[in-house]
């Protein structure tokens, strides 16, 4: 991440493909492949046996399927009245209170689980403690790994012109352009489909999608138009069914499913080759005991 010539975005565009997502409630591409930042350990998920038209057995898919992660808008809550941002950068960007506290949304409901299966207590200081084997640990571990994350599916967008930045000053920009824009649609009788205004949380899983289909769907897009070779070396080493028996499926019965896992699975490696080279900077301790205020002021488990 850093400076990169990339193509003109326009936040319009973007709101509006926001939009278009939270509209179908689906990605647009591939409804059952989505981006959100809510894996705990990677950002991605493996999923089984897809579809009988033609998918592949075990398809590494981006998390979300067809579900919005609605998060409550405690996140601004919270944090109002604390400085703006956490001790962590990526690359050279510094992150924003409300952006971590986003990332510990999307995990928090793991940690709960994950404790209550290893036979510990829920009790009401469960965020309490911030000590480095806490529950507070272990979500801030994962939520670093949700930032990093976002930045980096961002950052291809950034250069892909989808969007012109991967700051999350950015994305409140987008998120306050879009809601302005519909109060005064509302307020004129103009017609407002879908939610009358955005909260963050959604807005920037519905982003992630948007994001994700329009780099797929464009050809010109590195990893985007494979090639013969490249087509029946994916094809190879996957097994590939067109009916519910399990038949094996010739090539050519589904080189569009192929090229389109071919293409999904490019730009979830990008996403992550772009995590391992990022410039991660933190403080733990520092992180720990945000986590454990912000946490233990959300309220319920």
């Amino acid at each position: 991440m850093g400076k990169h010539t990339h193509r003109k975005a326009s936040a319009a565009s973007a709101v509006q493909g926001v939009q278009g997502q939270l509209n179908s409630g689906a990605s647009n591409v591939s409804a059952d492949a989505s981006v959100s930042f809510t894996e705990a350990s990677r950002g991605f998920k493996r999923f089984t046996n897809r579809s009988p038209n033609g998918s592949r057995k075990g398809i590494i898919a981006l998390v979300g399927g067809v579900a919005l992660l609605v998060v409550a808008t405690a996140i601004v809550l919270v944090v109002a009245n604390r400085p703006s941002v956490v001790a962590m950068t990526v690359c050279d960007y510094q992150v924003r209170e409300a952006e971590f506290a986003y990332g510990l949304d999307a995990v928090r409901n793991d940690v709960i689980q994950d404790t209550a299966q290893e036979g510990s207590s829920l009790g009401g200081d469960f965020w309490a403690s911030d000590a480095p084997d806490s529950p507070t640990a272990a979500a801030v571990e994962r939520a670093i790994k949700i930032v990093q994350e976002r930045y980096a599916v961002y950052d291809i967008a950034t250069e892909a012109g989808i969007i012109d930045s991967p700051s999350w000053d950015a994305i409140e920009e987008r998120v306050g352009s879009g809601n302005a824009d519909r109060e005064d649609a509302m307020n004129t009788g103009g017609v407002v489909t879908g939610l009358q205004n955005f909260d963050l949380s959604t807005y920037v899983d519905a982003e992630a999608r948007y994001i994700r289909d329009s780099y797929i769907a464009n050809d010109d897009n590195p990893g985007m138009t494979p090639n013969d070779a490249q087509i029946q070396s994916y094809y190879d080493a996957h097994e590939w069914t067109i009916s519910d028996d399990g038949a094996p499926a010739a090539l050519e019965d589904v080189r569009s499913n192929v090229i389109q896992e071919y293409k999904q699975t490019y730009f979830e490696r990008e996403v992550e080759r772009r995590i391992q080279a990022q410039d991660v900077h933190t403080d733990l301790a520092e992180l720990r005991s945000f986590a454990s205020e912000y946490l233990s002021a959300r309220g319920e488990k």
